[in-house]
């Protein structure tokens, strides 16, 4: 790709702080983990020298009172085990990021500002703790939109606060592979064809992997819509309608963070277990896992 020099060594810099930065965070999810993991030895410890008591009485006529008991002793222990497995889906996530950390930048000026802000896009979010400092934004947050929807010019963004005006400056993409910068480019295009190209041609697996930098701007319409209740999604075969379908979940649980919307809330319907195994993949590529599966053949069977 011919990126000029000063460029290429910007783009190498940006990379190794990012990974540092992430490096230096998962250093301290993996100390925190264990940390939570003797907490939660600890508690059953607990639960297991004091509650003998409410558990014998369990059967008898101060049963209601016991199982009061008990489940005081048991709700710390609960607790304390989601917030480790919090703690954990956080450091697989750390360590797909210093492999990865984003895969597009879009250089964006607010109408309201002077200077031109770095976006820098990947499947999850790094911020710097001590700042607050986006390093780099969820493919999913709203600003990420102009990437999938926009070519350089005017364009904008749907923030919680209401929409956000300003102007693209500049689109590039790039190939990150362990840690290691392969290339770069700046396109005027949603996806330049080179790139998608050279994406597919990786997709050799037997089963189906995430689209993040190759999503397009209807698809981009459809993931994230949320003005309508119920959504149908019609297209010929191999037209994506599978990976958008995935995509929304995810993006639906991103947007959770503020309805409350979980992995336990979304149930994927597949119509056999092989095309189950094959789709198993996408949403834990995404950062979402735990999400409900069932093969149709399994409902009718309920």
């Amino acid at each position: 790709m011919g990126n000029n020099q000063s460029e290429r060594e910007y783009e190498e810099i940006r990379l190794k702080q990012t990974i540092s930065l992430a490096e230096e965070q998962l250093k301290q999810a993996k100390e925190a983990a264990e940390k939570k993991k003797s907490q939660i030895i600890e508690a059953k410890k607990e639960v297991r020298e004091n509650a003998t008591h409410s558990v014998t009485n369990l059967y008898t006529s101060d049963g209601f009172e016991a199982l009061v008991e008990l489940s005081q002793y048991m709700n710390p222990v609960t607790d304390k085990i989601v917030d480790y497995e919090e703690e954990e889906h956080r450091i697989l996530l750390l360590e797909n990021m210093i492999k990865s950390p984003y895969f597009a930048r879009i250089d964006f000026k607010f109408d309201d500002e002077e200077e031109c802000e770095k976006i820098y896009i990947g499947r999850s979010s790094l911020r710097k703790n001590s700042y607050q400092e986006m390093y780099v934004y969820d493919w999913r947050s709203p600003i990420a939109s102009i990437f999938y929807r926009f070519m350089k010019g005017e364009a904008f963004y749907d923030a919680p606060c209401g929409r956000v005006t300003g102007e693209l400056k500049l689109k590039r993409q790039y190939e990150i592979k362990n840690g290691v910068l392969k290339y770069f480019f700046d396109t005027d295009v949603q996806i330049v064809d080179e790139f998608l190209r050279q994406l597919l041609s990786q997709n050799t697996t037997a089963k189906m992997k995430a689209i993040v930098e190759t999503i397009q701007q209807e698809q981009d319409a459809v993931i994230r819509d949320m003005e309508n209740d119920l959504l149908m999604v019609q297209g010929v075969a191999g037209s994506g309608k599978t990976s958008i379908a995935l995509h929304r979940a995810a993006y639906l649980m991103y947007q959770g963070l503020q309805t409350k919307l979980s992995a336990n809330n979304i149930m994927i319907i597949s119509p056999n277990t092989i095309f189950e195994q094959y789709i198993s993949n996408v949403l834990p590529e995404l950062g979402e896992d735990n999400v409900i599966s069932v093969v149709f053949e399994d409902i009718l069977k309920m």
